[in-house]
Formats: C-alpha cells, sequence, structure tokens
C-alpha cells in the first residue's frame, strides 16, 4: 500500500495502519453473539412486571406482556409458513402494536419492512414489491391503502389488520367515483347517452365513439342472449344511460336498473317512455343499498363497467355477498368491462406514449389512475372458496372489432349459481388471505420449536433514498443491531430510562430508539406526529412522562430551542444528528443546561445508524465534530484511490466494524462498489464507503466537510438529488432538470430547475411530483429555465443557476 504524498509525519507503512488503527480501539466482547430475540428474552427474564411500552393514550404494556403477545403472533406468522429471512412489510402508526409485530416477525425468523403510511401509494407498492415481502402488517385505518396492495404486489400471501376482528368486513372510505353529486353533475351536463354514462376516452378526454359503445353492447348482448330466456327476472347494478340495458330488456320479461344517480335514471326514463318500453323498472339505490330493492330470484344479475367506480375490494366483496342473496337458486351473475390488474401498467403505459407523441391531446390524457379498481382473475376465483353456490367462474375477453381501451385493457366474468349443489371448498388453493384480530387470538400457540435466529440473520430492511430514481433497501442484521444498543459507550443505557420516540418508524433512528430501550430494559413512550409537532403537547408528554433520553434531528433541535428551551428540563441525555449541528444553538442549549449529556451522533443506514458519536462537554467557538466510532466499530479517512490519509487531511469516510449491514437489496453491482473487504482491521471485515468526506483532529475525532456526491441531508432526511430528477424528468414535459440545496430566506431548500420545450406551469410540474415522491423530497421552489449554464468543461454551472430571489419568488409565494 502507498503512503498518501499528504501525510504529516513520516510513517513507515506498517506504523501508520498501526497509528490510525489506535483511532479504532473500540471491541468489546459480551453480546456479539446473541441475536436482537435471544438479547429481549434474557431482558424479559430480568424485568418481567417492568413497563415496555407506553402508547399515545398512555396505555402501559410490561415486557412480559410484550414478550407474550409477540409469541402468539410468532406462532400465527410460522403456521402462514413465514421462514428465516422472509420479508414483512409494516404498515403501522407508533404504537404498541406495532412493537408488538416487529418482534413477532423477528422471533418468526423473518425480517420486517418498515413503511411510512404517507409515502405515495406507487412508492409504496415499490417498496413491498422489491422486498418481496410475504405479509403486510397494518390496521384498520388503512384498510383502503392495504386491500388494494394486497392485489397489487404479486409476492404478498396476505395481510394482518392487527386490530380488526375480521378484515373481509373492514369498510373503505367513499371512492370519488361513487359520489352521487358527481353522477348526478354528470346527468345534467350530459347531451346524449354516452355523455350520461361518464363514457370518456382516456386518451383524449372526448366521448368515446358511437362506434365503440356499439361494440360494447354487443359484446354483452353476445354473452348473455344464450343465457337469458323471455320468463327471466333480470337486475342490472349501476345501468347508467342503459346502453346494455336497451339491448337486454327485449330478450325477458322483466328488467330492473338501479343506479346512484337520480339525474341519470330521469333521463334514462325518458328514453325508456321513447323506446316504448313496459318491462323495464328503475330505482334509485347505491350497490350497498341494493337488498333493499324488495325483490329476489333473479335469473341474472348484471354489473357491467361499474365496479371499478367501487370504494375498494372489501365494498365488492359485500355487494357480491348480497348479489348471491338476490340470485335464483340456479342463475348467473355477469361482471363486465373489468379493468384487468395484470395489464394495468401497460394501459398506463401506452397512455403516457400518447402523451408523449400528440401535443394537442397531452393535457387531456387521463394518467392518474388512483381512484379506479383493476382486478386480478385470482380475486374472483378467491370468491368460490367463501361462496360453496358458485358452481362455475368463466372469463373472456371483450369481442370487438375496434382496438380502443374498453377492448384491449378489459375483460368480462360469468359466474354461475347453484345453490343445490355446493362446490368442494376444500379442493381449491386461495391466492390471498386476510387476517384480523381474531384470527390471531384464535391461533393456538403449539409446541412448535422456534426458529434458530442468528447474528447473522436479516433483522429489518429499510429503504433510502436512491440515484436510479427508486429507493434502495439496506440489508441489517442481528448483530447489526446489537452492535448499536448493547455494551455501548456513547450513552448510557438503564432500566430507568425513558425514551420518547421521535424518529419516523421508516428512518433508522428507530434502531436506536426501539431495541435501544427493549434491550436494556428502559421505557419507550410512543406518540403520534400530530403531537410530537405541537410544542406544547410535547412539552406536557416530556414532563408528564419523565422522559430522560431522547434523539432529535439537528433542525428539530435547533427550532424547539429557538421556541421554548424549557422543554428540555426533564432529559438528561439528547443525542441530535441527521445533518450538521449549529454550533450556536448547541451553546444556547449547554449554556442553559451545563450539566446534561448531549451527544452528536452521525451515521448512514448502511452502518446502522450510528457510527460515529462525539460527546459535547462544553460551550465551544468552532465547528462540532462528528466524534470517534463507537463500541465495535472502525473507521478510515481515505483519499479518492482508497489510500489512508492522516491526521488533518481531508478525503473520504469509510466505516467498518460490527454495524456494517450486509449490503442493498436485489443490487450486487452497487452493493460491491460501496461495501468493499477491510484490509486495514485485524479482525478483517467490510468497509462501507460512506460519501461524506471528513479528517482527523489530533485526539481522534473526525470533522465533517461535507458530502463527496450530490446526497444531501435535509431536516433529517437523507436524500438523493439524481432521484428527484429523475421523477421530474419522468413527466413528459419536462426534458431536463436539476435539483440543488441552497440557502433561500435563511433556511436550507430543495430548488429544482428544469427546462420544458412545452413551457411546463411549475404546478403542474409541482403536482406530478406529488404523486410519486414523499412530501420532504418536494421541492420548495421549481423554476424554469431557458438554457443551463455551463462551465469550461462542458458541465452545468450549478453556481451560476438563478436564485429564488433572483426570479422574483418569495416567501410570499414559498409553499
Amino acid at each position: 500500500m502507498k503512503i498518501s504524498d499528504f501525510k504529516l509525519i513520516d510513517y513507515s507503512e506498517e506504523e501508520f495502519v498501526s497509528f490510525i488503527n489506535s483511532f479504532n480501539n473500540t471491541y468489546q466482547n459480551g453480546f456479539n453473539l446473541l441475536s436482537v430475540t435471544e438479547l429481549f428474552e434474557q431482558q424479559v427474564k430480568g424485568t418481567p412486571n417492568a413497563v415496555a411500552v407506553v402508547d399515545k393514550c398512555n396505555a402501559a404494556i410490561t415486557y412480559n406482556k410484550l414478550d407474550e403477545e409477540s409469541n402468539r403472533f410468532s406462532g400465527f406468522l410460522q403456521s402462514n409458513d413465514l421462514v428465516i429471512e422472509d420479508r414483512v412489510s409494516v404498515i403501522l402508526k407508533p404504537s404498541s402494536n406495532f412493537v408488538i409485530s416487529i418482534l413477532a416477525v423477528l422471533k418468526a425468523g423473518g425480517a420486517y419492512v418498515p413503511i411510512n403510511y404517507l409515502l405515495p401509494y406507487k412508492t409504496i407498492k415499490y417498496l413491498i414489491s422489491d422486498s418481496a415481502s410475504k405479509f403486510l402488517i397494518s390496521e384498520s385505518k388503512y384498510i383502503n391503502l392495504i386491500t388494494r396492495l394486497l392485489w397489487d404486489c404479486p409476492s404478498l400471501k396476505g395481510f394482518i389488520c392487527i386490530d380488526s376482528l375480521d378484515a373481509y368486513r373492514e369498510n373503505e372510505s367513499e371512492n370519488e367515483l361513487m359520489r352521487k353529486d358527481l353522477w348526478d353533475y354528470v346527468g345534467k351536463q350530459a347531451e346524449d347517452d354516452i355523455s350520461a354514462g361518464g363514457w370518456i376516452n382516456s386518451y383524449t378526454g372526448e366521448n368515446l365513439s358511437r362506434a365503440v359503445m356499439d361494440e360494447y353492447a354487443g359484446n354483452i348482448f353476445n354473452k348473455l342472449s344464450p343465457l337469458l330466456m323471455k320468463e327471466h327476472k333480470v337486475l342490472e347494478i349501476g345501468c347508467s344511460s342503459g346502453i346494455s340495458m336497451f339491448k337486454l330488456a327485449p330478450l325477458v320479461e322483466k328488467y330492473y336498473g338501479t343506479d346512484l344517480s337520480e339525474e341519470i335514471l330521469k333521463r334514462t326514463e325518458k328514453d325508456i317512455e321513447l323506446k316504448g318500453y313496459d318491462n323495464i323498472e328503475l330505482r334509485c339505490l347505491p350497490a350497498h343499498h341494493i337488498s333493499e330493492l324488495g325483490e329476489k330470484q333473479f335469473d341474472a344479475v348484471i354489473l357491467n363497467s361499474i365496479i371499478q367506480c367501487f370504494n375498494g375490494y372489501n365494498y365488492f366483496r359485500q355487494v357480491f355477498a348480497d348479489v348471491v342473496k338476490l340470485t335464483a337458486g340456479k342463475g348467473i351473475i355477469f361482471i363486465g368491462d373489468v379493468m384487468d390488474l395484470e395489464l394495468k401498467d401497460d394501459f398506463i403505459c401506452s397512455l403516457e406514449v400518447f402523451a408523449s407523441k400528440r401535443e394537442e391531446f397531452k393535457h387531456k390524457v387521463k394518467i392518474d389512475w388512483s381512484n379506479e379498481l383493476f382486478f386480478p382473475r385470482d380475486f374472483f376465483m378467491d370468491l368460490k372458496i367463501d361462496y360453496p353456490e358458485i358452481e362455475s367462474i368463466s372469463f373472456s375477453e371483450k369481442q370487438s372489432t375496434i382496438n380502443s381501451e374498453l377492448s384491449l385493457f378489459r375483460y368480462d366474468v360469468i359466474i354461475k349459481i347453484n345453490k343445490s349443489k355446493r362446490s368442494d371448498r376444500q379442493t381449491l388453493d386461495r391466492q390471498k388471505f386476510q387476517y384480523g384480530k381474531l384470527d390471531l387470538l384464535n391461533h393456538i400457540n403449539d409446541s412448535a420449536s422456534k426458529p434458530i435466529v442468528n447474528t447473522s440473520n436479516l433483522a429489518y430492511v429499510m429503504y433510502t433514498s436512491g440515484s436510479t430514481g427508486f429507493p434502495k433497501g439496506v440489508m441489517v442484521e442481528h448483530g447489526n443491531v446489537v452492535r448499536l444498543v448493547k455494551g455501548v459507550d456513547y450513552v448510557n443505557f438503564e432500566t430507568h430510562n425513558r425514551l420518547l420516540q421521535t424518529g419516523s418508524l421508516s428512518f433508522d433512528a428507530s434502531t436506536f430508539e426501539l431495541w435501544g430501550m427493549l434491550l436494556n430494559g428502559g421505557t419507550l413512550h410512543l406518540s403520534d406526529r400530530e403531537s410530537l409537532l405541537d410544542v406544547q403537547q410535547l412539552k406536557a408528554q416530556l414532563i408528564a412522562s419523565g422522559i430522560n433520553i431522547m434523539w432529535l434531528t439537528s433542525s428539530w433541535f435547533n427550532q424547539l430551542v429557538d421556541i421554548d428551551l424549557d422543554i428540555f428540563s426533564p432529559i438528561d441525555c439528547l443525542v441530535i444528528g441527521g445533518e450538521k449541528l449549529s454550533v450556536y444553538h448547541v451553546n444556547k442549549y449547554k449554556t442553559a443546561y451545563p450539566a446534561k449529556e448531549i451527544v452528536n451522533g452521525y451515521g448512514p443506514t448502511e452502518n446502522t445508524t450510528f457510527s460515529l458519536t462525539y460527546r459535547i462537554d462544553k460551550v465551544g467557538q468552532e465547528d462540532i465534530p462528528i466524534g470517534r466510532p463507537i463500541s465495535n466499530s472502525t473507521a478510515y479517512i481515505t483519499s479518492s484511490s482508497g489510500e489512508l490519509l492522516p491526521v488533518g487531511v481531508v478525503g473520504e469516510i469509510y466505516l467498518g466494524g460490527d454495524g456494517v449491514s450486509r449490503g442493498y437489496l436485489n443490487a450486487p453491482e452497487l452493493t460491491s462498489e460501496r461495501f468493499i473487504p477491510d484490509p486495514y482491521s485485524l479482525k478483517g471485515g467490510r468497509l462501507y464507503k460512506s460519501g461524506d468526506m471528513g479528517r482527523w483532529q489530533e485526539e481522534g475525532l473526525i470533522e465533517y466537510k461535507g458530502r463527496r456526491d450530490d446526497q444531501v441531508k435535509l431536516r433529517g432526511n437523507r436524500i438523493e438529488l439524481g432521484e428527484i430528477e429523475q421523477v421530474m424528468l419522468s413527466h413528459c414535459g419536462v426534458d431536463q432538470a436539476i435539483v440543488i440545496l441552497r440557502e433561500v430566506h435563511a433556511e436550507k431548500d430543495l430548488i429544482g430547475y428544469y427546462k420544458s420545450g412545452s413551457g411546463l406551469d411549475s404546478d403542474k410540474l409541482r403536482g406530478h411530483l406529488v404523486g410519486s415522491l414523499p412530501s420532504y423530497m418536494i421541492p420548495g421552489y421549481l423554476i424554469e429555465v431557458s438554457q443551463f449554464p455551463l462551465t469550461a468543461n462542458g458541465k452545468v454551472a450549478r453556481d451560476k443557476l438563478p436564485s429564488p430571489e433572483a426570479v422574483g419568488i418569495g416567501l410570499d409565494t414559498y409553499v
């Protein structure tokens, strides 16, 4: 190894490495052979009756109770084929249920994937799919979200709605497309039966053509006419303007049509009179009130092009239950024009391509399909297990000679009912499962042996910002977690600790908070986001609960110092980090509380939360160091070619020791690039190339000197600017995009610059970003530029980009 030419003292190579490693003399034995679950079980035996968790309602759960509840849940997961290192996604607000859930996953041998419920749907779907999660644990509050995810994510076998007695009977909130006033408005504005039915071309924004709608009506006629007889009685739910009804009514004795819009039915009633039908009866009823019709024993029940508007999959199930009751002993249920989930991505892609090529329709193309329900065929096959009356289910493509969105991306379902001959449900395999609290309570915790989990097994996967436009999953093992919270020297974990959890459960600080308490006998206090952000509520909770240890991002810490220093009065130990510390705010705190511990905690998710820490003992005038390696950890400063650098020379920070995670999930090349063999430690192992720049100080502390690349930290969140740029560029109106972090109006914020050949409005671009990125990644300012300034080397001169002030954007326009 060549020693850097920038060395300050003339060491031999061996002496130089030895000298640098004197800063890394951190190894302690005792806990590094035990898994998280083994250490938790030891803690349960030591303090069984101590309070482990207190939720936002001040409900307390002891270590013993937490152990029992998680054991039952763990047994349930094992009985449903969860095995070592299977991933389980968790979407829960901070609660004892969250703690029980992740403990259960670990005890079953799995790894949990915490997901922030505030993320856009597309991002959540990506995280579940990328992690190949086998189960999703959530609560009834998010039933709209989780029922959609169940069918949208192929890897999911099922979800557990942990607070619901019956997960199938949880009602989704009203869908925008189920609003009566919406369809009444459509009915009032309509000019014909096509517009009255809301038949809009998703590509052009215009009404679908008469030829397409004639084929739509012909399709249902061709499929049902062989099954209908003159003496039959038919019910159509969602008959709307009667396009299906007027084709089929002449074939049967009596035809009942329902719809939730009075205005549309008024138009349909006039058409019935004009056409001279005397066998049609209309009723204004939403689908979930169909049992109030007063009629039953229908030979056929039709739901044609309606279920995509339903509130959710559970809503469909409840309507279907009523439909089965209304169907005759031998009857049929026709579910037509079903939007095909398996073709959803192809459909949306075709819309995006059309928008990019047809300038005149660009702003009329319907890209957002978050309100509509798309169904896979397996969904209907699972109904056969729940309804033994179902004799058969058949699927067919739409019959059409015209290529349209109705013919290319939809299908029909015919379900035959035979109530006298019930099918054998034992021979059927369910594709997807929905479990509730009763399923957990009814589970018999048998004596089956627990899986053997060791320190090298996966504990969780946590996602961070990625430069490719997609988040990347960091695989953290049991041993990594143990190194963070057991036998450490940067804080004193004691049984009398009471910690208020402030980090997002999907943020790596939660590892310090959760396991720092639960593996050391402390008490974890949980609160909701709204209470934490209200300074007075936060202060009241800290005092009332006697919170004596807490973690905060440096930005949040700065705000609290400025607003009310008294808020910290009960705190004995405060850990802050996530961004560079403000000397002014730390000095203000230390002046008010000279005896209290305050620790600067630095580290990436890839090295399990904290890598270096620095205990701030006194008021200072200079930058605050990020510190020295914590127990069982190492750090090195290297040149761009990977050579060790001596004291005082700025280079990249490489991190090593027992905190280095396994790497990135599904990204072997990136893992090989960022996680490298450690040639310097006697223990071997691996190093993580952090991308952060720093330098050694004489006393073995490291001083932070910024980022090597374009990854930034803002308000405690790690953000890849490239990810935001990729999402900006995914808008068809953006030709070029660059995002920077800059101080604006005395506050750091993200500024997105873009070049648009179509004169894209910044508000429309912001709407596009809101649908694909979490709120903390949305630039505070979006500025359109005619050209990007360039350096002599042809690269964008970022320092020449206009500031918001320069283009006339003031505080009053900041969102």
